[in-house]
């Protein structure tokens, strides 16, 4: 299995994804990406283009539900996150923390060598 870091928005849409679990559709997963802040703008488009892009690279599966039960209803792409798109988001988390230690690390030593200024 390749070690894949992913982009944040493909991230956010993939955590949306694991967090709503059963309920992880197209228009779902927009409403929990604003509710969480992760997306504000009113296109649609760029959020399943993502969902299309992560389907064809491996990391989550679709499938058609049955069609809602109102009148005229249409079935949703329900979005499930496949073992390797687990693995991606593990990777990313760890890359994310990695990072920060680096950058913890790297502010802390700058502290270290600055001149303190005497009271």
């Amino acid at each position: 299995m390749t070690r894949r870091i992913l982009g944040s928005f493909q991230e956010s849409i993939m955590l949306c994804a694991r967090d709503l679990g059963a309920n992880a559709y197209g228009a779902k997963i927009i409403s929990e990406l604003r509710r969480r802040g992760w997306y504000a703008d009113n296109a649609t488009l760029p959020v399943y283009t993502t969902i299309d892009r992560l389907r064809k690279s491996g990391l989550i599966h679709t499938e058609n539900s049955e069609p809602v039960p109102i009148r005229g209803g249409r079935s949703r792409v329900i979005v499930t996150l496949t073992e390797e798109g687990l693995e991606a988001l593990r990777v990313t988390a760890e890359a994310h923390r990695i990072a920060f230690e680096r950058t913890q690390s790297t502010n802390e030593q700058k502290e270290e060598n600055s001149p303190h200024e005497a009271d």
